[in-house]
């Protein structure tokens, strides 16, 4: 047998060998669907902006705790609702939440000792510093416009964080990052 032959021989009894070492152990299978559902989010300046005025609150009622809760226009348009697709899903994308109580959302500004509550349609406080918290509504209405609305609303709440001992006067403000799945 020539060289030639005995080399081609090694090299093909090498890429047997080689094969079998990369055998199939069991398979990935995808499933999923390609759904028209999108909302836009509004009122605000821009798409999925809102903007929610907290307004001045005293100190005096954050200490009695007295309610002071503002409704957030939370309203969504979903105008290419999808067979299939009933619900949204709204969840926070790494939220910035308060040092003393991680509910809250932490504030940006000069005041201290508070931080911003959200609160869902049953005046329960959303746990904001939870990664698997999210709310899901249905859509409702007809063709041509699906709405939700998740009935939030926010508020100041006392939290003394970052050492403080009392809450003082000055700007807090804060920023939310969300987002909206479909099922």
């Amino acid at each position: 047998m020539s060289k030639s032959l005995k080399g081609f021989l090694v090299l093909a009894l090498a890429g047997t060998v080689a094969n079998s070492a990369m055998a199939s152990d069991g398979v990935i299978e995808f499933t999923g669907k390609i759904v028209a559902a999108s909302c836009t989010v509004g009122p605000g300046p821009g798409a999925g902006t809102l903007n929610v005025d907290l307004g001045e609150v005293s100190i005096a009622k954050l200490d009695d705790n007295s309610d002071v809760k503002i409704p957030i226009n939370f309203k969504l348009d979903c105008k290419d609702k999808s067979s299939g697709v009933s619900n949204v899903v709204l969840s926070f994308k790494n939220p910035q939440v308060d040092g003393a109580n991680t509910k809250l959302l932490k504030i940006t500004g000069t005041a201290t000792g508070v931080g911003i509550g959200l609160y869902d349609d049953t005046n329960a406080l959303v746990d904001l510093g939870n990664a698997a918290t999210s709310l899901t509504k249905p859509l409702s209405g007809a063709t041509p416009l699906w709405t939700a609305d998740f009935g939030l609303k926010a508020g100041y709440v006392k939290s003394l964080a970052g050492g403080a001992t009392v809450v003082t006067e000055g700007t807090a403000n804060g920023t939310l990052p969300f987002e909206l799945t479909y099922n």
